[in-house]
């Protein structure tokens, strides 16, 4: 059982609220020094009361700002192969019951960091699109599909004119991302008290990309990323 029920449900993934009983999964991913490495906004969420709070502090935010957030991840994961191939051959034998077959064919899902649309830190007035995965959610496209979804609820249903995003200025992976969302790059500035890649799109930035396929952005993203690191 699912504490809430999903915000919202791509082919991979969906975006729920957090709960008290996520605490320890958000702990564990906060220990990885892989996820904190090129962080702008690092917080001490390894402590495990650092991340109750934060946990609080997001549950009274979905009530006061609906459509805004930080949102509980969750990767589809599908059965096991081995043990459907067993459990079909089980169904054939008789052992099985074919509902409890049908039970087993659903995919699993699995915590795989969080996705947001948030005020952005010193310009509340903005609302900033951010990701953060556990390395082993990292290159299967996870990124691109989640920050495509929250675009879309962005333009769409809360209908703003513009969004933002910032990353560290060496983290080439998100910059292919969000270059592949739409986003124009603009520059360093700072952002927490750090120097950050800031970036924007608005909504005719983003009506405007949606007539190209993702491999094709992505394409033309990774080029623009390595021309500027030639």
């Amino acid at each position: 059982m699912v504490p809430f029920p999903p915000l919202l449900q791509t082919a991979r993934l969906r975006l729920r609220r957090f709960a008290a009983t996520d605490v320890p999964a958000l702990t564990a991913m906060h220990r990885e020094p892989r996820v904190r490495e090129l962080l702008v906004d690092d917080q001490p969420l390894d402590e495990p009361a650092v991340a109750a709070d934060f946990v609080r502090r997001l549950q009274a935010w979905y009530g006061a700002k609906p459509g805004l957030g930080i949102w509980h991840a969750e990767r589809r994961q599908p059965p096991d192969a081995e043990a459907l191939a067993e459990a079909r051959a089980a169904v054939d034998a008789g052992e099985l019951d074919a509902a409890a077959l049908a039970w087993l064919v659903q995919p699993g899902w699995q915590f795989c960091g969080w996705f947001n649309l948030m005020p952005m830190s010193g310009h509340p007035s903005r609302v900033e699109l951010g990701c953060r995965l556990r390395p082993e959610a990292w290159g299967g496209g996870l990124a691109l599909e989640g920050g495509e979804a929250l675009l879309a609820q962005a333009f769409g249903p809360l209908a703003l004119a513009e969004v933002w995003a910032v990353c560290h200025p060496r983290h080439r992976s998100v910059d292919v991302v969000l270059r592949t969302l739409g986003f124009d790059a603009l520059g360093t500035a700072p952002y927490d008290g750090r120097p950050a890649a800031h970036y924007r799109l608005d909504r005719a930035g983003w009506l405007a990309v949606q007539r190209h396929g993702l491999r094709e952005r992505r394409r033309h993203a990774v080029a623009a990323v390595r021309a500027l690191a030639a």
